[in-house]
């Protein structure tokens, strides 16, 4: 099974992630598995709190799940699995962002190609030389703005690795190129999932 938003929210038992349709507030959330886009945390988070023993799963959102947040829903969890998380703590497990189930906007880097298991595993199986020693991610996919907070780091990531991607690969390419790859090297903010 393909490391994938909705993947994880088919295991969980209550989804509260509108993207994913309509949130039931409705239930009791105690002992439960419970999927939560952090974009919408503040909205949930008073339901959160009336129930006890939660696992609570942190995905399909570029925010962080940060300490304020963890500390907030501490009472209520057991467990907590999260994306987009870089810190630790023994409820805490993190997780990787995965892929996408098929590309929002298809274009010249988002193919349309759906991206399955069958298109991992042509990839996965298919004969590589590992002939990159370190595959450096640093491209920043038009979206400048958002990652202004780590331009150092990439900086730093470009003079230590003057042949690092800048630019972005279409995403068959990208994923041979990470294949190809004995190391990939990505900062935070230019995919934490590389």
């Amino acid at each position: 099974m393909l490391i994938s938003a909705p993947n994880f929210m088919r295991e969980c038992d209550i989804v509260l992630d509108p993207s994913f349709g309509q949130v039931d507030f409705s239930q009791d959330f105690s002992n439960k598995k419970v999927f939560v886009n952090t974009d919408y945390f503040e909205q949930v988070l008073s339901k959160l709190l009336q129930s006890s023993n939660i696992t609570l799963v942190i995905h399909h959102s570029d925010r962080f799940f940060d300490r304020i947040m963890f500390e907030a829903v501490r009472p209520c969890v057991s467990k907590i699995l999260a994306r987009n998380c870089d810190w630790t703590h023994p409820l805490v497990t993190q997780i990787p962002i995965g892929f996408v189930a098929a590309p929002p906007h298809p274009g010249q880097f988002m193919t349309k190609i759906k991206l399955d298991e069958t298109l991992m595993k042509s990839i996965r199986d298919s004969e590589v030389v590992k002939d990159i020693d370190v595959y450096v991610n640093v491209s920043l996919h038009g979206a400048e703005a958002k990652f202004a907070s780590v331009r150092a780091v990439r900086q730093k990531c470009l003079e230590a690795f003057p042949h690092a991607d800048v630019e972005r690969r279409p995403l068959p390419e990208f994923l041979k190129m990470l294949r190809r790859a004995k190391y990939v090297a990505c900062p935070m903010g230019f995919g934490i999932d590389t």
